[in-house]
Formats: C-alpha cells, structure tokens, sequence
C-alpha cells in the first residue's frame, strides 16, 4: 500500500474503519436516531489486533425526563458491552461514555445506537485505537 502523501486527508465518517499507520480509527458522523436502533459502525478488523476506546457522542440539547439513549457492541455476532442511559438508570451527564476494548484480528465489529425518545436525537460513535501485531 502507499504510504498516505502529507497534503492528504485521511479524514472521513461512515460505518468503516481507517487505518493510518499503527493507528485505526472510525466515526459515524452524526446519526438520526429517533425511537429506535441504528447501525453507526459496520466494519471487519484488518489482520493484527487493535487496542482503542469506542467513545459514545451525544449531539442534542437537552435530555428528557423519562428518555433514554444507549449503545451496543458486537464482535462477531456477540454482544459485548451494552450502555443505558437516562431515566434513573445512569445519569447522561455523569456516566462514561467511553469503554476500552481489544479488538481480535478479522473480527465482525458492530455498534448499534439507540434511543426511547420518538424526537430526533442526534448521536455518533468514535472509536480510536492501535494496531498491533502487523510487519
């Protein structure tokens, strides 16, 4: 692969993930999420394995009594983290809204957001971290 020119941007959302020497990382970009579940990343890991933090985005004003947001995880068709929010189960703003987690090599990685609320609330995923085990 060529190496990524100085006056180039690697910068880009979606549901994939970038490579960038020893270094991967995604984001959704903004994601409509009203009264329901949305994919914000869909992607397969490369062949080492990665080290990073996925970082939950909340993108509205405000929070609604009773509302709820949250997160899933999956790799390879399993979930591994789940996250709620609101509505006395964890405050939205004083809960993490990051985890760390070790991504193996030509893993299946999903991240779905969610919402209680049928109003549009704007949400993202950021993930960032390296790469190992790759010559």
């Amino acid at each position: 692969m060529a190496p990524v020119q100085p006056a180039a941007s690697v910068a880009a959302t979606g549901l994939g993930i970038r490579y960038i020497g020893e270094h991967a990382y995604a984001f959704s970009g903004t994601v409509t999420v009203a009264g329901t579940t949305v994919t914000a990343l869909s992607f397969t890991t490369g062949a080492g394995y990665i080290v990073g933090k996925f970082y939950l985005n909340y993108n509205s004003s405000g929070f609604g009594a009773g509302e709820r947001i949250g997160y899933s995880i999956e790799l390879n068709g399993e979930e591994v983290v789940e996250a709620i929010y609101g509505d006395n189960v964890q405050s939205p703003t004083t809960a993490p809204y990051d985890v760390q987690l070790v991504l193996p090599p030509h893993t299946v990685c999903e991240v779905k957001l969610t919402t209680s609320d049928s109003s549009d609330i704007g949400m993202g995923m950021v993930f960032s971290g390296r790469v190992y085990g790759v010559e």
